[in-house]
């Protein structure tokens, strides 16, 4: 014979576990109305970026005309405060817009910093564009600023191969990579 108490503690219990068994469900329920893609095997082909620097433009050059190098880069920028590679403060000019991959200029009284996106295979088509686009800004400003060599120095930092402590028609180069999705151009003034 069941005691009342014993009974009520049998449907708490039977309440629980059936909680339990709908929490279960609505969790681990199998998928529906999706579409299954079947998978080759294969391993996804990215397309790697291109930078045909061979067939990109020079600026003339004219050294020490930092105006004319962010002139290269766009007519409107937004300024703001920032600090530059050194760590001193400084003015940066962005000239893209937020959503867009990063395209600006750092600059402080000692150094002209130029960061740019540098796209991964991985990245989407439109990406990759902008990229590239930001690139030959970058190649046309370097080449204002230190003429064939910054056009060089560009095209090499494309590559793969950094540089530092470099001094090209007098302007020491305090850093030059590419690496982590950004170019950096850092030259003293």
């Amino acid at each position: 014979m069941t005691t009342p108490k014993t009974r009520t503690l049998r449907y708490i219990s039977l309440g629980v576990l059936i909680a339990l068994g709908i929490a279960l469900f609505a969790t681990f329920r199998p998928a529906t109305h999706e579409t299954v893609v079947q998978d080759d095997g294969e391993p996804p082909q990215f397309t790697p970026v291109v930078y045909d620097t061979q067939n990109w433009t020079m600026s003339k050059p004219a050294p020490n005309d930092y105006t004319a190098a962010k002139s290269v880069l766009g007519a409107n920028a937004v300024q703001e405060s920032a600090l530059d590679f050194a760590g001193n403060l400084a003015q940066k000019y962005r000239y893209n817009a937020a959503s867009e991959p990063p395209l600006y200029v750092i600059e402080s009284d000692s150094l002209f910093e130029l960061v740019w996106y540098f796209a991964a295979a991985t990245d989407q088509d439109h990406d990759k564009n902008a990229s590239i686009t930001a690139a030959k800004k970058a190649y046309q400003a370097a080449s204002i600023l230190l003429g064939e060599r910054g056009a060089a120095l560009v095209a090499q930092m494309l590559d793969g191969k950094p540089s530092q402590g470099a001094i090209i028609q007098g302007t020491a180069v305090q850093s030059a990579t590419c690496e982590n999705y950004t170019c950096r151009l850092v030259i003293e003034k």
